[in-house]
């Protein structure tokens, strides 16, 4: 989980680089993907927003840090309705694929 995955959109302006560079070079960013990990793992199949209610973590945060975790293949997500995080492979399991 350690490559680096750009946390900033080409299109966006140059301050949102510097940040994301900084985040990422402090660790900061990881720190966070590891911390909503341990989330999902304890309560998968709950909104981003159910996420930070029950952990009290940041909404926005966990918006940021999960689809990175997604990239990584470290989580998986529902595609119809509310997106719900799940586990790599826990979501296959409970929804009987």
């Amino acid at each position: 989980m350690s490559d680096f995955v750009p946390n900033w959109r080409h299109s966006d302006p140059y301050s949102s680089e510097v940040a994301g560079t900084s985040i990422e070079g402090s660790g900061k960013a990881q720190h966070q993907r590891e911390t909503a990990l341990v989330a999902v793992a304890t309560y998968p199949g709950r909104t981003s927003r159910e996420l930070a209610e029950i952990t009290g973590l940041d909404r926005y945060m966990l918006a940021r840090r999960l689809p990175e975790l997604l990239r990584f293949h470290k989580v998986s997500r529902t595609e119809e309705g509310e997106c719900k995080w799940y586990p790599k492979g826990q979501m296959q399991v409970e929804m009987g694929i």
